[in-house]
C-alpha cells in the first residue's frame, strides 16, 4: 500500500533554481534517469555540467542530445569516461577530476545496475555490488577532497552527494550480517533480492556516513549534504533484463515517467529543504523526505549501519589502497 501511495501521488513542478555559478556532476547520464536528470540540470543553466558515461562514443552522443534537447551552451557542458565496474577507472576518473581544478557542488551518482544473476567483474566482485555499491562509495569518498574545497570556498549552500536508492531496499526485511555482506552477492541465487539489497546496503551506508560527517574532525565535513534517493518505478532500461509480464503490466499502469522521477534528484541536489544539516543522511521520495524501510528505522537496523560500513571500508582497501579522505572520520 505505502508503494502505491507513493507511486500514485502527483510530483510538483521543479523551482527555478539558481545553478549559475555550479558545477554538477551526473554519472550514468546517458540513459533513462540519469539522463532526465542530467537535461533538468542543463535546462536550469549551471556554470559547469559534466556526464559520465562508460566509453568516449556514449558521450560524446549524450552531449549532443542534451544540447539539442535543452539549449545548453556547449561551453558549459562535457563528458568524461566512468566505468564503475572497474576499481582503476573510477579512481582514475577522481584524479583527473580533482587536478582539473574544477569545483564539486553537486554530485548526482545515478548509474545503476539491475541483473538478475551472479555476474563476476574484473575486480573479482558481482556486478550489482560492484557498481552500486562498492564503486559508487569509492567515487565519493575520492571526490571528498574537491567537496571540502568546494565547501572551503562557497559561500552558497552546501554541496550536496546524492545516492540514487530505490522503494525496492524496503523488499529485504530482517536480514542478518551474512545476507548484507559483499560475499553473499556471490550466491547464485542469493538468499535475498540481489538488487534490492544493493539498494538496502546504500541506504544503510549514507545515513550512517551522514553521521561521520557530523562527528568529523575536519570542520568542513559539516558542510557536506548526502541523501538517498527514491525515484520510484519510471519507464526506463534498468529493470529491462527483469521485465517479464508482470512487471510491464504494473508499468503500463502506474509507472512514471523519467523526466518525472528525476525531479526528485534535482530536489534532493538543490532544493533548500534538502540542504538542512539536521535532515542529513536523509531519504527523498516524492519531492520530500520519506520514511526509509521499518527495518532500517529500528534499532536493529541502526546496529546494522557500522556493520556494512566497516566492511565496505575493509573491502575498498585492501583492493585499492588507503582510503584517505576519511581518515578523519571517527
Amino acid at each position: 500500500m505505502e508503494f502505491l501511495r507513493t507511486q500514485l501521488s502527483p510530483l510538483p513542478t521543479l523551482k527555478p533554481y539558481e545553478v549559475s555559478t555550479k558545477t554538477i556532476v551526473v554519472t550514468g547520464a546517458n540513459v533513462g534517469l540519469g539522463f532526465e536528470a542530467a537535461a533538468h540540470f542543463a535546462r536550469l543553466g549551471p556554470k559547469k555540467l559534466i556526464v559520465t558515461t562508460r566509453d568516449a562514443a556514449k558521450g560524446q552522443d549524450t552531449v549532443n542530445r542534451l544540447v539539442e534537447a535543452t539549449g545548453i551552451a556547449r561551453d558549459n557542458i562535457e563528458y568524461r569516461e566512468l566505468e564503475l565496474s572497474s576499481f582503476e577507472s573510477v579512481t582514475k576518473f577522481a584524479r583527473e577530476y580533482e587536478k582539473s581544478g574544477l569545483s564539486l557542488d553537486v554530485l548526482v551518482e545515478s548509474a545503476g545496475v539491475a541483473p538478475d544473476n551472479y555476474r563476476p567483474t574484473g575486480d573479482g566482485f558481482d556486478l550489482t555490488v560492484q557498481v552500486n555499491v562498492l564503486s559508487t562509495f569509492l567515487l565519493f569518498f575520492h571526490l571528498l577532497p574537491v567537496l571540502r574545497k568546494t565547501a572551503s570556498q562557497s559561500p552558497s549552500p552546501s554541496p550536496r552527494a546524492i545516492i540514487i536508492s530505490s522503494e525496492v531496499h524496503y523488499w529485504v526485511a530482517n536480514p542478518t550480517a551474512s545476507q548484507l555482506s559483499i560475499s553473499a552477492f556471490t550466491k547464485d541465487p542469493m538468499e535475498t533480492n540481489r538488487y534490492a539489497t544493493s539498494k538496502l546496503l546504500e541506504v544503510l551506508l549514507v545515513r550512517h556516513i551522514a553521521g561521520l560527517l557530523a562527528t568529523s574532525k575536519n570542520p568542513l565535513d559539516k558542510r557536506i549534504i548526502t541523501h538517498t534517493v527514491n525515484p520510484g518505478l519510471c519507464h526506463s532500461e534498468l529493470m529491462r533484463e527483469n521485465d517479464g509480464w508482470a512487471v510491464y503490466l504494473l508499468k503500463k499502469a502506474i509507472a512514471r515517467t523519467g523526466e518525472q522521477g528525476a525531479r526528485n534528484y534535482v530536489w534532493a541536489a538543490l532544493d533548500e529543504e534538502a540542504g538542512r544539516g539536521e535532515r542529513n543522511g536523509g531519504y527523498v521520495s516524492n519531492m520530500a523526505f520519506g520514511r526509509e524501510s521499518e527495518f532500517v528505522r529500528s534499532p536493529a537496523g541502526k546496529a546494522m549501519e557500522p556493520v556494512v560500513w566497516n566492511e565496505i571500508v575493509r573491502v575498498l582497501e585492501e583492493k585499492t589502497g588507503p582510503l584517505d579522505a576519511i581518515k578523519d572520520w571517527n
